[in-house]
Order: structure tokens, then C-alpha cells, then sequence
């Protein structure tokens, strides 16, 4: 699912973000996958323009050129699955942001204090709805399906369970 400009200004207003540049949003709907979907964003305006944006699958980080004329700006992405851990530094301020993944990190900086740890919980929740995700999707082995449903008859033979419990764990368990 895309998102459009229009929504991201929606969003931004919502979530009262802070003011964005208009040329960072507009380019935001052109980074974003078909099958990603926006899930908060951040603004780090102190001493430089850059948007930090959690999607369902990654985590982007946007920062705009500014000087003399249009210089573009630097994108770098992460994948939520490569993501370790996410670390918090409050300042007087303002929050800083580290993201490791494998051996290496990102320091986001100038973030909004008050929004800091917020979007570190943002970030930790789209890193186990993306797990639970890949958890739920991964298909289990018929010798598996066939070794739990043989203890259930087991079960249904002691009369721990009933018949109908056991022929619903049965077409669970067959994929019926």
C-alpha cells in the first residue's frame, strides 16, 4: 500500500510532527515500496532538515541538502529485520537515536525530546509485528502436523478432550 503526499501532510498534522520541508514529503511517496505502509515518522530540524520514517518493513532516513539552489538530499534504509537494538540518548534538548544492526549502527541526532522514545517504542513494535509476521506465514512440516496430532488422539483416547476439540485441532493440523 503507497502513501500519498496528502497523506503525509494529514499525518503530519495529526501527529503534530513538527514543521517538514514540503520537498522532503513529496519526495517520500516515491522511496516508499507498493507494499510498504508509513507507520510514523520524525523530524530532526536543529541543526540539520532530516525525516527519520518507520514503514512496515524498514526504517528511512532522509536528510536534505540545503544551500544555493536544489542539492538533493541523502536517503539510507534499514530493514527491520536487520535491526538488533534500538538505544535512546537524552540530551537538554534533545534525543539522540542509535539503531545497530549487524556490526554496525546509525546515530540519528537533534530529534524532538519529547517525541524520542515514542518512536524508539514505534520502532520495537514494527520490528515484532514484522517477526510475528514472518512466524505466522512460515509453513509447518506434515511430520510435524502428523506427530502433534497423533498426542492429540492420545488426548481424545484418555478423554481429555472431546471429539469435536480433537477434529478441530485435526483440520487445523491438515490444513483441511
Amino acid at each position: 500500500m503507497s502513501v500519498t503526499y496528502e497523506e503525509l501532510k494529514k499525518m503530519n498534522k495529526n501527529n503534530k510532527r513538527g514543521i517538514l520541508i514540503k520537498k522532503d514529503l513529496k519526495k517520500l511517496p516515491s522511496i516508499i515500496n507498493t507494499d510498504e505502509t508509513v507507520i510514523d515518522f520524525i523530524l530532526s530540524n536543529i541543526k540539520e532538515q532530516a525525516l527519520l520514517v518507520i514503514t512496515s518493513s524498514r526504517i528511512l532516513f532522509i536528510q536534505s541538502k540545503t544551500g544555493f539552489g536544489n542539492l538533493g538530499s541523502n536517503v539510507w534504509d534499514i530493514s527491520l529485520n536487520k535491526v538488533n537494538s534500538v538505544d535512546v540518548s537524552l540530551q537538554k534538548i534533545y534525543g539522540e537515536l542509535t539503531i545497530h544492526h549487524g556490526s554496525s549502527f546509525k546515530k540519528v541526532e537533534n530529534l524532538p525530546l519529547t517525541q524520542v522514545n515514542g518512536f524508539k517504542n514505534t520502532i520495537n513494535q514494527a520490528m515484532s509485528n514484522l517477526t510475528n509476521k514472518v512466524e505466522v506465514t512460515k509453513p509447518t512440516s506434515s511430520a510435524s502436523s502428523f506427530e502433534e496430532l497423533k498426542k492429540y488422539k492420545e488426548l481424545l483416547d484418555l478423554n481429555i478432550i472431546t471429539k469435536e476439540e480433537f477434529d478441530k485441532k485435526k483440520i487445523e493440523l491438515l490444513n483441511l
